[in-house]
């Protein structure tokens, strides 16, 4: 594209600017990404998958002890923790539902690969690779 400023004064041209050119590039900070996400069994897949992370991360754990607690810390891809403040989580026997919220908890950068890993009672740790997505920056 171009474009050029042109100064009239009572119809009369006193003057032009040179013409300036530009191109538009597309957004790079717009990513097409699912805005609802379904859970993610991570026990079964032991981090063969990397999740896109919308403001949060859904989780499904099926837990077959009457009590147990997971607890959670979010590394980046140099190994340093990042977060979470609160890491422990309790889980009942069966079915469990985790939610766990970054956006406005936790500061992640927009498109960074991250690793959420879950260590049950017994020591046991479930790595959960994902990709944080700032829910701002999606269409």
């Amino acid at each position: 594209y171009v474009w050029t400023v042109d100064a009239y004064y009572k119809g009369i041209l006193l003057g032009g600017a040179e013409v300036w050119k530009f191109t538009i590039v597309e957004d790079s900070e717009l990513v097409a990404v699912p805005k609802e996400q379904s859970y993610y069994e991570f026990e079964k897949h032991q981090g063969d998958t990397r999740l896109y992370a919308v403001g949060n991360l859904k989780l499904k754990y099926i837990s077959d002890l009457n009590a147990d607690t997971l607890s959670a810390k979010i590394i980046n891809a140099s190994g340093e923790t990042v977060g979470p403040k609160n890491n422990q989580y309790p889980m009942i026997l069966g079915d469990n539902r985790i939610v766990f919220e970054i956006y406005d908890k936790i500061n992640l950068k927009h498109k960074e690969k991250y690793t959420l890993l879950l260590t049950r009672r017994d020591q046991k740790t479930f790595p959960v690779p994902f990709t944080y997505i700032n829910p701002l920056y999606i269409k």
